[in-house]
């Protein structure tokens, strides 16, 4: 195959091949990327949002996430605020091709603004059906427990901070609560 190109400086045109192996990586590429994006509309990873403050333990999560090789679409926010601006869509959350709508929400109970517990009582008298909720505390007390549960917690867990055991939890988490998304 030959194209044609002017050279500014010379008036004459030149004419040079293009190699076909070129052409065809250059197809495979865009013929990929268009399989991948349909894959993905078609077969949706599932969402976690993480609701935690302290950067050391979305640290251990993350880490322990990627060393259980799940293959589930990870989020985090800061705070309980976060995690309801999050669950309405407002913003900055409002894209949900970048910000979709999560399958699983992991909370915190002590965050700034808004804790833990004012976020459970929201999604009870929002109406919307969120995901399921699973705490994920620092605090083992009792009437942490008791409440969180009575406010819609499906699940209470105490951290760990030892990464095999979050990786481990991770792994059960996923397996059991989000098997039948993807």
């Amino acid at each position: 195959m030959l194209l044609e190109r002017s050279a500014k400086s010379k008036e004459k045109t030149r004419k040079f091949p293009i190699d076909a192996r070129v052409i065809q990586r250059h197809i495979r590429r865009c013929m990929e990327d268009l399989l991948s994006a349909a894959c993905n509309e078609i077969i949706r990873r599932s969402t976690i949002l993480v609701a935690e403050d302290d950067e050391m333990d979305a640290f251990m999560i993350e880490t322990a996430f990627c060393g259980a090789n799940l293959r589930h679409l990870l989020k985090f926010v800061r705070d309980g605020q976060e995690a309801i601006h999050y669950l309405q869509g407002n913003a900055p959350y409002s894209d949900r091709r970048q910000f979709p709508v999560p399958d699983l929400l992991l909370l915190d109970l002590k965050m700034p603004r808004v804790d833990g517990f004012e976020v459970l009582r929201w999604l009870q008298l929002s109406g919307l059906s969120g995901p399921p909720v699973l705490v994920l505390s620092g605090s083992d007390l009792e009437p942490d427990k008791e409440r969180a549960l009575k406010l819609g917690a499906r699940e209470y867990h105490v951290k760990s901070g030892e990464l095999a055991k979050m990786r481990d939890f991770l792994k059960e988490v996923c397996e059991r609560w989000l098997a039948q998304v993807g």
